[in-house]
């Protein structure tokens, strides 16, 4: 992946990322090594990380474009899903991952490795500046694979 952004290393110990707090070394590539630790995942959220679980975290009841903005729905002046803005993001998200999906497809409807890669659009819509993934590519074709490493 490219990024004009300063490149970060990280190194996570053996806590498991089970909310009860994860210590993360980052370090920049310019400056000197410090530990952060967070408290939880909305903690590492708040920080700009993001962690795609092996196991699927989607609703398959929901469309594409509830699942990625499910808590973060973006909202009109007098408090109404705005799904007009909604569809129009999560449509940006999906080209931006080579995907050609409509965004109200029911995500129940969709292959293992397409509902990864809802995942990963999720991630992207956060804007993280990092993106942990747990074994993403286990559930992807070679095509997915090769988008995701773009």
């Amino acid at each position: 992946m490219e990024s004009n952004k300063t490149e970060k290393k990280a190194s996570m110990d053996e806590t498991p990322l089970n909310g009860l707090g994860v210590k993360i070394n980052t370090e920049d590539l310019n400056k000197e090594e410090k530990e952060t630790v967070f408290k939880g995942p909305r903690d590492s959220q708040d920080q700009g990380i993001a962690i795609i679980h092996q196991e699927l975290n989607l609703i398959g009841e929901l469309s594409v474009a509830e699942n990625i903005f499910l808590g973060r729905e973006p909202v009109g002046r007098f408090g109404h899903i705005n799904r007009r803005k909604m569809l129009a993001d999560t449509a940006a998200l999906l080209q931006r991952l080579d995907m050609s999906l409509d965004p109200t497809t029911p995500v129940g409807t969709l292959s293992i490795g397409v509902q990864q890669m809802v995942e990963i659009a999720r991630a992207l819509s956060m804007e993280s500046r990092v993106i942990i993934m747990d074994e993403p590519t286990d559930a992807l074709t070679d095509t997915e694979t090769e988008s995701l490493s773009k």
